[in-house]
């Protein structure tokens, strides 16, 4: 598994998009009474929409991945809040190609 680790704006909401391998997932994160929302689309196709984000939970359900999963890294365990972007959370993506080592070969 190779993780890649997404810097990311602390901004309340925001929208980007992040390529990994040959795919370009475009993200709108929205916060509301303080809980995270994200919408994910890869290539331009809706993968989720408006899905609760759980601290180190995967956010895409098994099954609709592509070739891994993102997922709001926490430090703290607490319910991700963008404002803390770059300080007690991350946006990681999980690959899952095992065919692949710690080194990237």
């Amino acid at each position: 598994m190779i993780r890649y680790i997404f810097n990311i704006s602390d901004a309340t909401n925001q929208t980007f998009t992040c390529s990994v391998d040959t795919i370009a997932y475009d993200f709108t994160i929205r916060m509301f009474r303080d809980i995270m929302y994200v919408s994910i689309a890869a290539n331009g196709d809706k993968v989720i929409d408006g899905v609760r984000a759980c601290p180190n939970q995967y956010l895409i359900p098994k099954g609709l991945e592509r070739n891994g999963n993102f997922m709001v890294e926490s430090v703290d365990e607490h319910y991700p809040d963008s404002a803390n972007f770059g300080k007690t959370i991350t946006l990681a993506y999980h690959s899952n190609n095992d065919e692949i080592d710690e080194y990237g070969r």
